[in-house]
């Protein structure tokens, strides 16, 4: 399984649940909303236990989080990935000057882990100036497990 898909799949996952979460039915997530009522302003959502961290009890966020471990295994067919090829799928969402930023962590059955930085609600590739002073999508942190 080439880790690239499984990253994919994991940004179709965390982008879904932005906004409007059609995988699962929650149609008005609220995610501005529970950001704004944790703490440090970050959540992190696990995709594969349903959990986020920490707790936003009674957010329609939560909710579209806690549905996805049942959608998975549909959404992986799609893909003709088994769901048991993530070891870690998750996302960490912050809101700043510059909007809804979303870091979406794959760890696959390899032990290749990877972190890539979205933003905006259309979840788009963060970018950044090269050493040549080109406009570039941010590169991703890659390590071995």
């Amino acid at each position: 399984m080439k880790h690239d898909q499984l990253r994919a799949i994991a940004h179709n996952v965390a982008a879904s649940v932005c906004e409007v979460s059609f995988l699962v039915g929650v149609y008005d997530t609220r995610i501005g909303e529970a950001l704004s009522n944790t703490p440090a302003g970050v959540i992190t959502a696990d995709f594969l236990q349903g959990t986020v961290d920490p707790p936003v009890p009674g957010s329609p966020f939560a909710l579209a989080v806690s549905l996805m471990p049942t959608a998975l295994p549909e959404l992986c067919a799609k893909h003709r990935v088994p769901v048991s090829a993530f070891c870690e799928l998750s996302a960490r969402y912050t809101m700043g000057i510059e909007g809804l930023r979303t870091t979406v962590i794959v760890l696959d059955a390899q032990g290749h882990r990877s972190e890539t930085e979205y933003g905006g609600l259309s979840s788009q590739r963060v970018r950044s100036l090269d050493s040549l002073g080109r406009l570039r999508p941010k590169p991703l942190k890659r390590s071995r497990v």
